[in-house]
């Protein structure tokens, strides 16, 4: 443990490594991530962020056996484990148990969580080697995972700091964050800006299961929608800070509507047409304009989940059908259940889906949408034309 910890130190004392994805920019299509040594297990994968560019991707993957997973990262096409704590005899064959949720601009660092001997903790990759236990460098008690990280590696998320369970920052020291007042203490971040300004995640406090924004030392609860049984949650803020999405719980909805917070005032999105109501917003881009998540629709599955795309301009729709209509992408069988994750510049998107007629088999795409006005002549007279034969959804 002695060594992990000054192996992490000199790690973060090292000046950044800014990395060069110039030879790794993605043409425009989908990309199937793929999944880790699948030997024996069902195949499904999950990506939770991408860098600002959308050039790297991190999540988690099962491998060997179903009851395992691993944190990958996944760059030029190429998928990577990145492994998990040695001693782990916890799990049946000493298969690893990672996953990242997150990682910072620049790629180095990847935060999430692993499996020690002692138990499961919030944990850090830096340049593709560890995992370190994030609680080494506090002397403080097992547990908890990390959610986020902002460029200079303050990293959030949730474990016992003090009372209870509870949302953290560490930048050197762990910090618990408090919950809203009122409720059981409960509560996680699950989001930071890059510039560390602005926290998000979810409390409970009078009221009941409740997103809050924590800037300037401060933790402010968000409300909910209208209607309904109380409950909210924040997933994650646009890298300006000016727009936070989630989920609220309105009249409409069977469990909860995909949300959106701007100045502190909520506003449901809805959801996807058909099937029961009920939706979920994941991922926002870097300026706030465009939200994706997940919606329940009767798109080719009578009741199932379907990737949606938002912006103020036309409101929610089917990931699928933007991308096939209004980019041109030909997307080769894929269904896209989930969108989650979104670059900043809105161009690159991550999310899971079924590449075959087997829907057992989920696993993580990303696709990279043209740049504006790069569409070619050819391309947009067969969009017009697959309009006009199939109609607009």
């Amino acid at each position: 443990m002695r060594c992990n910890f000054v192996l992490l130190l000199a790690a973060i004392a090292t000046p950044l490594i800014i990395v060069d994805v110039a030879d790794a920019e993605l043409a425009p299509g989908i990309y199937n991530i793929g999944t880790l040594n699948n030997q024996w297990g069902v195949p499904r994968s999950w990506p939770r962020a991408l860098t600002p560019d959308g050039s790297i991707a991190v999540g988690g993957s099962t491998t060997n056996y179903p009851w395992t997973s691993e944190a990958f990262v996944w760059q030029s096409g190429t998928l990577t484990g990145l492994g998990d704590a040695p001693g782990n005899t916890d799990y049946p064959y000493d298969e690893p148990f990672s996953v990242a949720h997150d990682l910072s601009p620049d790629g180095r660092y990847v935060v999430g969580s692993a499996t020690w001997d002692y138990g499961t903790s919030p944990a850090i990759w830096v340049d593709g080697e560890g995992p370190y236990d994030i609680n080494i460098l506090t002397s403080d008690s097992h547990g908890g995972v990390a959610m986020a990280t902002s460029a200079n590696l303050t990293i959030v998320g949730q474990k016992n700091v003090g009372q209870g369970n509870q949302a953290f920052v560490w930048g050197g020291n762990l910090s618990g964050l408090g919950d809203l007042p009122g409720g059981e203490f409960e509560s996680i971040a699950n989001d930071i800006t890059p510039d560390a300004s602005v926290i998000v995640g979810t409390g409970h406090s009078e009221a009941g299961q409740e997103a809050f924004v924590y800037k300037n030392g401060m933790m402010t609860g968000l409300g909910d929608l209208p209607g309904g049984n109380f409950g909210s949650r924040a997933n994650a803020v646009s890298a300006d800070g000016s727009t936070i999405v989630g989920w609220g719980t309105s009249g409409t909805s069977i469990y909860a509507e995909a949300s959106i917070w701007r100045d502190g005032v909520i506003t449901g999105l809805g959801d996807l047409p058909g099937a029961e109501a009920d939706s979920q917003a994941l991922a926002v881009s870097g300026d706030g304009s465009v939200v994706v998540g997940l919606g329940i629709s009767n798109q080719g599955c009578g009741s199932c989940g379907s990737a949606f795309i938002w912006d103020d301009t036309n409101g929610m729709r089917f990931l699928d059908d933007v991308l096939t209509e209004d980019y041109g992408i030909d997307l080769d069988g894929w269904f896209l259940e989930v969108a989650t994750a979104i670059s900043d510049d809105g161009q690159t998107i991550a999310g899971i889906g079924y590449n075959s007629n087997d829907r057992s088999y989920a696993t993580a795409f990303v696709v990279r949408l043209p740049e504006p006005g790069t569409l070619s002549f050819v391309t947009i007279v067969a969009m017009v034309v697959f309009k006009r034969r199939t109609g607009l959804r």
